[in-house]
């Protein structure tokens, strides 16, 4: 995607490509999956102050604990519990000191905090306040719909590439995850122009990963938690030179060739030999017409194109993440 900044506890740390992250505590060191995560509907409201909880959610507090993400997370939570018992208070006030003429509002204030069922109540109030401020399909969306089930909410407003998990991934968009995740194995082999999150979430679905990095600050803070099945180079970047002419010192060696770094369209010119038989190329940003060379470069050379446009990670934009391939390849297009 770019550089980008960096966003944590708040401050702007530094500059990075290609989904990169602030692995001080690596997502894939500590575990994937939801069993690292506390589930909402176990947590009465404002059980997060609670000591136990704390204790019960290390992930978090090893994690998140000086990010945006956690401050969100907690805050939504704190926010309903003083909104919920404010609202409480100017309800009752409100169905004392108003006349007849609002009776029927003030029977649906009433009938909102209905006492058969407790634990709903607040989250009825919160509502209520949502649907006075016409917010309410914003909260609903974020919350249950698709920005919430995508992870998007959560990689947003922590300005890097994960899912709802808080798991790495890669600064594609949505639509091309979802199209190649069942479609790679644990017996290819990839290569990267730009290292970040998408070479942790590679790294856990091939063989071996082997990724340049133009950037030296976040190329040390990558090689300091690349999993084992990663090879990451640095190469200083000078457009035309060793950065983008790396790959061809392997020969039909991988099976994919993703192209989001620097220099993009030398980088294509070079990659073909470095390719498989069957092998396939990923351009992210493809989009930007300042890679039309490339673009024609490799349907010149017999590969056709699919864009995948939408949404993805962090960005409150669409742009497109492309494939290029050939009639017979390996993830069966």
């Amino acid at each position: 995607m770019g550089h980008q900044y960096i966003v944590r506890a708040g401050v702007r740390q530094g500059r990075r490509h290609a989904g990169g992250f602030d692995l001080v505590d690596p997502v894939h060191e500590l575990g994937n999956g939801p069993e690292h995560l506390p589930d909402d509907n176990e947590l009465d409201e404002g059980s997060f102050l609670d000591s136990r909880f704390w204790e019960r959610n290390k992930y978090y507090s090893q994690l998140f604990a000086n990010t945006s993400v956690w401050r969100i997370w907690s805050c939504d939570r704190l926010l309903r519990c003083i909104l919920g018992r404010y609202a409480w208070l100017l309800l009752h006030l409100h169905t004392v000191t108003q006349d007849g003429s609002n009776d029927n509002e003030s029977d649906d204030l009433a009938e909102i905090l209905v006492m058969n069922n407790p634990n709903k109540t607040l989250g009825n109030i919160f509502m209520y306040f949502l649907k006075m401020l016409r917010i309410d399909s914003f909260y609903t969306l974020g919350k249950g719909g698709y920005l919430s089930t995508s992870g998007w909410l959560k990689s947003y407003m922590a300005g890097v590439p994960i899912d709802k998990y808080y798991n790495p991934i890669p600064w594609y968009t949505y639509s091309f995850q979802n199209f190649i995740k069942n479609r790679i194995n644990k017996e290819m082999m990839v290569f990267e122009y730009g290292s970040g999150n998408s070479t942790l979430w590679w790294a856990g679905r091939v063989k071996q990963v082997i990724s340049y990095e133009h950037d030296k600050s976040w190329y040390e803070k990558m090689e300091a938690c690349i999993p084992k099945n990663v090879e990451l180079h640095y190469v200083d970047l000078q457009y035309g030179g060793e950065y983008s002419k790396k790959i061809s010192e392997y020969v039909g060696r991988f099976d994919i060739v993703v192209i989001d770094g620097r220099d993009r369209v030398n980088c294509s010119k070079n990659c073909l030999n470095a390719l498989k038989k069957r092998g396939v190329i990923i351009w992210d940003n493809s989009e930007r017409e300042c890679y039309r060379e490339g673009y024609d470069y490799l349907v010149g050379s017999g590969y056709k194109r699919i864009d995948f446009n939408g949404m993805g990670p962090v960005n409150a934009y669409s742009w497109s993440t492309a494939i290029f391939y050939k009639e017979d390849n390996c993830l069966g297009v």
